[in-house]
Formats: structure tokens, C-alpha cells, sequence
């Protein structure tokens, strides 16, 4: 599963953040308390078990990062891309895979991705903090952000250990809207100031002046101008092939699964 928290305040309690989400990641913890982003993270080993793909994982430069939750369906395939336009790669994990087509791509990076993922890169260069959520929304991602700060996390209560109580302010609409429909609809949190990225967002924030930019839809579900109806028999088939095809992907694993 995995899980992050990372921000830009250096008094808030990363430690006791990442100990909140600690059941997403038993198998590696990690704190990365210096440069202008603090961040942590618990990992679930799935693919390259080896401490080299522990997170964050820097890029070549040794000062932009990646944090990750989830799966990159094809990254093989998608390996072998990069690696034919220069791209080095120092272990087997779909995450390196990620940070490469970004470093190759820029926020195009994620037209390449299928998958499940909740995505944070600090981009060094920019300076700029960059927020991608995965097109159905699959995994959670939250932020935080008063005009000038910024935290981000994969669970609502890392947040709530990170920031002081005097940070979380109740959104009483929030609370209207789970008392009439029993969740609280998206971007809304029940704390003002803390959001959920929508799914098929990305979400930029830049550390050298503290501005956010508004959330971009990277993706909507394509509907063709020309709706085929084909035979019940043919779409059968495709459907079969189709289900048949993101299993096998999804089957992808260096540890026993079902």
C-alpha cells in the first residue's frame, strides 16, 4: 500500500505524521529532514525488494525526489523506452520508472503512466512541489495550504498529527455535507485548509514564492463522436481480452500475491 507526509515547515512533527500511517508500510520507514521539503515514508515492498528502492528516491542530481503509492501497469515496457533515450536506471522498481519519464517528460510524464498512484515530486530545479493523483482516483492523496505553507500526505490524520491543533479549523459545511450524504464530497475535508486532490488532477505548488497553483485535470474518459455497437458476441470478446490483460498487469509482483 505505502504511504507519504512531507511539508514545508520544519516545526511541524514529521515523526509523529508518519507514525500515524505506519500500517500502510511495514517493511521500510524513511525521513528526509533536510532541504526547503521535509518529507517521510512507509514502504510496502511489492516490486525490487532491495533497500535501494526505498523512498524518497532521488533523482540522477542527487536533490529532486519522488514519493509513491501504488503500481505503474507496463513499466517494463516503459523502462525499456527511457533506457533507449539515454536513461539509466540503478533498480527494478516502477518507481525509478516514474521519476525518469518525469525528469524525460516534464508534467507530460504522466500521459505515459497506467496505473494506480498517488505521486509527489519535489523538482529541485523549478522548485516547485508537483502533486498527481491517478485518473480514478484510486489512491488518496491530501494537502494542506494556508497562503504560504504547504503539507502533503496519503491519509487525512498524518495531517492531523503534523499540524498544530491550533491548524485545524473545522469546516462545518464539510460536516452539513457528511451528515446529508455519509462522505464528504471532494476537494472538501472536514478541516478548512486541508483538501483532497481530485482524481486525474496534478497539483503544483511553488516553494520559492509559497503560491499554489489551481488544481489541472490532466484527464476526462474519452467518448467517441461515433458510439460503435458492435455484436454481443464481438464485445464479449473484447471485454474478455481487455479484463484478461489488466490482470495479467496487474499480476506484476517479486512477492507472493492473489
Amino acid at each position: 500500500m505505502c504511504g507519504f507526509v512531507g511539508g514545508t515547515d520544519p516545526h511541524w512533527n514529521y515523526s509523529a505524521a508518519l507514525a500515524a500511517i505506519a500500517h500502510r508500510g511495514p517493511d521500510a520507514s524513511e525521513l528526509r529532514l533536510t532541504g526547503p521539503v521535509l518529507v517521510g515514508f512507509r514502504r510496502l515492498s511489492i516490486i525490487d525488494l532491495r533497500p535501494d528502492a526505498n523512498q524518497p528516491m532521488l533523482a540522477p542530481d542527487g536533490q529532486s525526489w519522488i514519493v509513491f503509492n501504488g503500481e505503474i501497469y507496463g513499466y517494463r515496457e516503459l523502462r525499456g523506452s527511457l533506457a533507449r533515450r539515454g536513461h539509466v536506471f540503478l533498480t527494478d522498481s516502477d518507481t525509478e520508472v516514474a521519476l525518469h519519464a518525469y525528469l524525460e517528460w516534464g508534467s507530460e510524464f504522466v500521459e505515459h503512466l497506467d496505473g494506480m498512484f498517488a505521486i509527489v515530486i519535489w523538482d529541485a530545479r523549478r522548485h516547485e512541489l508537483r502533486l498527481y493523483r491517478d485518473r480514478p482516483g484510486i489512491k488518496p492523496l491530501y494537502y494542506f495550504y494556508d497562503g504560504r505553507r504547504f503539507a502533503f500526505a496519503s491519509e487525512l490524520k498524518a495531517l492531523e498529527k503534523a499540524l498544530a491543533p491550533s491548524e485545524l479549523e473545522v469546516d462545518f459545511s464539510a460536516c452539513y455535507d457528511f451528515l446529508g450524504y455519509r462522505y464528504v464530497p471532494a476537494p472538501k475535508t472536514l478541516y478548512k485548509r486541508c483538501f483532497k486532490l481530485p482524481p486525474a488532477h496534478e497539483l503544483v505548488y511553488s516553494q520559492a514564492t509559497g503560491a499554489l497553483q489551481a488544481p489541472r485535470r490532466y484527464w476526462n474518459v474519452p467518448v467517441p463522436e461515433q458510439p460503435q455497437a458492435p455484436p454481443v458476441e464481438t464485445a464479449c470478446e473484447e471485454l474478455r481480452a481487455l479484463i484478461g490483460a489488466s490482470v495479467a498487469e496487474q499480476m506484476v509482483a517479486d512477492v507472493p500475491l492473489g
